[in-house]
Protein backbone atom coordinates (compact mmCIF):
# COMPACT_ATOMS: atom_id res chain seq x y z
CA UNK A 1 0.00 0.00 0.00
CA UNK A 2 1.20 3.50 -0.65
CA UNK A 3 1.73 6.31 1.84
CA UNK A 4 -1.70 7.79 1.01
CA UNK A 5 -3.58 4.61 1.89
CA UNK A 6 -5.09 4.66 5.39
CA UNK A 7 -3.51 2.21 7.79
CA UNK A 8 -5.12 1.03 11.02
CA UNK A 9 -3.29 1.97 14.23
CA UNK A 10 -3.18 -1.72 15.07
CA UNK A 11 -3.76 -4.30 12.38
CA UNK A 12 -7.07 -6.13 12.22
CA UNK A 13 -5.26 -9.38 12.98
CA UNK A 14 -4.28 -7.87 16.34
CA UNK A 15 -7.92 -8.21 17.41
CA UNK A 16 -9.06 -11.31 19.25
CA UNK A 17 -11.07 -13.67 17.08
CA UNK A 18 -14.03 -13.30 19.44
CA UNK A 19 -15.09 -10.47 21.70
CA UNK A 20 -15.64 -12.47 24.89
CA UNK A 21 -17.67 -9.68 26.49
CA UNK A 22 -20.22 -9.70 23.68
CA UNK A 23 -20.34 -13.50 23.50
CA UNK A 24 -20.81 -13.69 27.30
CA UNK A 25 -23.66 -11.18 27.11
CA UNK A 26 -25.31 -13.13 24.29
CA UNK A 27 -24.86 -16.35 26.28
CA UNK A 28 -27.13 -14.91 28.95
CA UNK A 29 -30.00 -15.31 26.47
CA UNK A 30 -29.28 -19.01 26.00
CA UNK A 31 -27.73 -21.18 23.31
CA UNK A 32 -30.85 -21.15 21.13
CA UNK A 33 -30.69 -17.36 20.88
CA UNK A 34 -27.02 -17.41 19.87
CA UNK A 35 -27.75 -20.16 17.34
CA UNK A 36 -30.49 -17.99 15.79
CA UNK A 37 -28.12 -15.02 15.55
CA UNK A 38 -25.39 -17.15 13.97
CA UNK A 39 -27.87 -18.65 11.50
CA UNK A 40 -29.10 -15.16 10.56
CA UNK A 41 -25.51 -13.97 10.09
CA UNK A 42 -24.70 -17.01 7.94
CA UNK A 43 -27.81 -16.44 5.82
CA UNK A 44 -26.89 -12.78 5.23
CA UNK A 45 -23.20 -13.45 4.66
CA UNK A 46 -23.58 -14.62 1.06
CA UNK A 47 -25.42 -11.41 0.16
CA UNK A 48 -22.93 -9.21 2.03
CA UNK A 49 -20.01 -10.88 0.23
CA UNK A 50 -21.82 -10.54 -3.12
CA UNK A 51 -22.45 -6.82 -2.53
CA UNK A 52 -18.81 -6.35 -1.54
CA UNK A 53 -17.48 -8.23 -4.58
CA UNK A 54 -19.84 -6.39 -6.94
CA UNK A 55 -18.65 -3.04 -5.61
CA UNK A 56 -15.02 -4.08 -5.89
CA UNK A 57 -15.48 -5.32 -9.45
CA UNK A 58 -17.14 -2.04 -10.44
CA UNK A 59 -14.57 0.07 -8.62
CA UNK A 60 -17.48 1.57 -6.68
CA UNK A 61 -15.97 2.81 -3.42
CA UNK A 62 -19.37 3.77 -1.95
CA UNK A 63 -20.81 0.29 -2.59
CA UNK A 64 -17.70 -1.26 -1.00
CA UNK A 65 -18.03 1.08 1.98
CA UNK A 66 -21.72 0.18 2.48
CA UNK A 67 -21.07 -3.57 2.22
CA UNK A 68 -18.09 -3.38 4.57
CA UNK A 69 -20.10 -1.28 7.04
CA UNK A 70 -22.94 -3.82 7.04
CA UNK A 71 -20.50 -6.69 7.51
CA UNK A 72 -18.73 -4.82 10.32
CA UNK A 73 -21.99 -4.32 12.21
CA UNK A 74 -23.26 -7.83 11.65
CA UNK A 75 -19.98 -9.45 12.69
CA UNK A 76 -19.65 -7.18 15.70
CA UNK A 77 -23.18 -7.96 16.86
CA UNK A 78 -22.35 -11.64 17.29
CA UNK A 79 -18.89 -11.01 18.71
CA UNK A 80 -16.68 -11.72 15.69
CA UNK A 81 -14.14 -9.07 16.71
CA UNK A 82 -11.41 -9.80 14.17
CA UNK A 83 -13.90 -10.03 11.30
CA UNK A 84 -15.45 -6.72 12.37
CA UNK A 85 -11.96 -5.17 12.48
CA UNK A 86 -11.18 -6.36 8.94
CA UNK A 87 -14.55 -5.06 7.71
CA UNK A 88 -13.82 -1.73 9.41
CA UNK A 89 -10.44 -1.65 7.66
CA UNK A 90 -12.14 -2.23 4.29
CA UNK A 91 -14.67 0.48 5.10
CA UNK A 92 -11.86 2.93 5.88
CA UNK A 93 -10.07 2.07 2.65
CA UNK A 94 -13.27 2.51 0.65
CA UNK A 95 -13.97 5.89 2.28
CA UNK A 96 -10.52 6.97 1.07
CA UNK A 97 -11.28 5.68 -2.43
CA UNK A 98 -8.63 2.97 -2.13
CA UNK A 99 -10.68 0.25 -3.80
CA UNK A 100 -7.66 -1.80 -5.03
CA UNK A 101 -6.27 -1.87 -1.47
CA UNK A 102 -9.70 -2.91 -0.19
CA UNK A 103 -9.84 -5.70 -2.77
CA UNK A 104 -6.47 -6.95 -1.57
CA UNK A 105 -7.86 -7.27 1.98
CA UNK A 106 -10.95 -9.33 1.19
CA UNK A 107 -9.16 -12.66 1.61
CA UNK A 108 -8.12 -11.69 5.14
CA UNK A 109 -11.70 -10.65 5.89
CA UNK A 110 -12.98 -14.04 4.75
CA UNK A 111 -10.38 -15.86 6.86
CA UNK A 112 -11.35 -13.76 9.90
CA UNK A 113 -15.06 -14.47 9.36
CA UNK A 114 -14.44 -18.22 9.06
CA UNK A 115 -12.21 -18.24 12.15
CA UNK A 116 -14.84 -16.29 14.09
CA UNK A 117 -17.66 -18.57 13.01
CA UNK A 118 -15.65 -21.66 14.01
CA UNK A 119 -14.68 -20.16 17.38
CA UNK A 120 -18.24 -19.09 18.10
CA UNK A 121 -19.64 -22.51 17.21
CA UNK A 122 -17.03 -24.16 19.45
CA UNK A 123 -17.93 -21.77 22.26
CA UNK A 124 -21.63 -22.50 21.77
CA UNK A 125 -20.97 -26.25 21.92
CA UNK A 126 -18.95 -25.88 25.13
CA UNK A 127 -21.67 -23.74 26.76
CA UNK A 128 -24.36 -26.38 26.26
Amino acid sequence: MNAGTPQPAAGPDDEAVLDDTIVDELSDFGPEFIAELVDAFDAQLVGMYAELETGLAAGDAEAVRRAAHLLKGSAGTIGLARAAAWASHLETLAKAGAVPAAAASVAQLRVAVEAGQAALRARMASDR
